[in-house]
């Protein structure tokens, strides 16, 4: 079940992960997927190599032992879906504290080569990243698959950082918290200096 706060509603509604999916024309994945067996190839190659070449810094291998559990599981903080307005859409919502440094969840979507200008006008588009690739053909699709990660809001100050970590032989982009984030507190990321230019002032879904 998922805690959504529907627009023009005060009040939570529980939503099965079906009608959660039918509302957002969202199919909810708790995992990564691959376009295709040649991707899945390749990215298993190149995270080996990266390993190989100790492409990975200390922190990052620390890291990816210590939430090798969470990432293997699929595991989500407890979290609420809530409409914020016309601009931002929906975000997420912590649903109990969650301490500095603590899980969040798994950028979860489908792994598939950029598309160039196209992938512009994606929203949902997240870097792929494996080791320290010059140029790095791979992004992380969650328009049309994915989980409650995808609702993460921008923030010039936010509560959460992205992580790229090493778990079950692949590269997986994780959050966590940066600092305290107290319950019904909006969970927050940085895209970037240049969201809002990039960002489409239209409507992907109504509800």
């Amino acid at each position: 079940m998922i805690k959504v706060f529907l627009k023009d509603r005060d009040s939570p509604q529980m939503m099965t992960l079906k009608a959660f999916e039918e509302k957002l024309n969202l199919y909810y994945i708790r995992k990564l997927e691959f376009q295709n067996n040649s991707i899945i190839a390749k990215v298993l190659k190149q995270s080996i190599k990266a390993i190989k070449k100790k492409e990975l810094s200390i922190r990052e291998k620390w890291l990816s032992s210590f939430f090798q559990k969470e990432v293997s599981s699929g595991f989500q903080t407890p979290f609420s879906i809530r409409w914020i307005d016309e601009v931002l859409k929906y975000g997420v919502f912590a649903e109990k504290d969650i301490p500095i440094g603590g899980y969040i969840g798994e950028y979860t979507g489908l792994v598939r080569k950029r598309r160039g200008r196209r992938d512009r006008k994606n929203d949902y588009c997240f870097e792929y990243t494996i080791g320290d690739w010059v140029y790095n053909p791979f992004i992380i699709d969650a328009k049309e698959a994915g989980n409650f990660t995808r609702f993460i809001n921008h923030s010039d100050d936010p509560n959460s950082e992205s992580l790229a970590v090493y778990v079950d032989g692949v590269m997986h982009i994780i959050f966590i918290a940066l600092k305290p984030i107290k319950a019904g507190e909006q969970i927050c990321y940085h895209y970037g200096d240049t969201f809002w230019k990039k960002r489409r002032h239209e409507e992907i879904v109504t509800i």
